[in-house]
């Protein structure tokens, strides 16, 4: 993962077409820094939470920036990918730039 754009997306739940449980988000979440995934990454794409309501989104991303919150790269949230319609495609191993300034990632194939 080093020099790496991480993507991550939430799954559906335990039961099809509900969405993945906060919890799990968090424990996630910590299994991947023990890990050290994140040490040398260059940023973060998280897809569009899976079925969840306004303020399970609001709580998502308050997760996500406390438990990442000793890494220096930028977070790119709230992307069409994974469980989402309309969907994109991220091809794996492409160049991939996040301009936080532009607020735009783009992918060179």
């Amino acid at each position: 993962f080093h020099n790496s754009i991480i993507f991550l997306e939430t799954p559906e739940g335990e039961r099809a077409g509900k969405p993945y449980k906060l919890e799990k988000v968090d424990a996630d979440l910590s299994q991947l820094r023990e890990v050290g995934i994140f040490e040398k990454a260059r940023g973060l794409i998280l897809g569009i939470p899976y079925r969840y309501t306004k303020q399970m989104k609001q709580e998502f991303y308050r997760l996500v920036l406390e438990r990442l919150k000793d890494y220096d790269f930028p977070i790119l949230a709230n992307v069409n990918f994974g469980h989402t319609d309309p969907i994109i495609t991220i091809p794996y191993g492409a160049q991939a730039i996040i301009d936080s300034e532009a607020k735009e990632l783009r992918i060179e194939i």
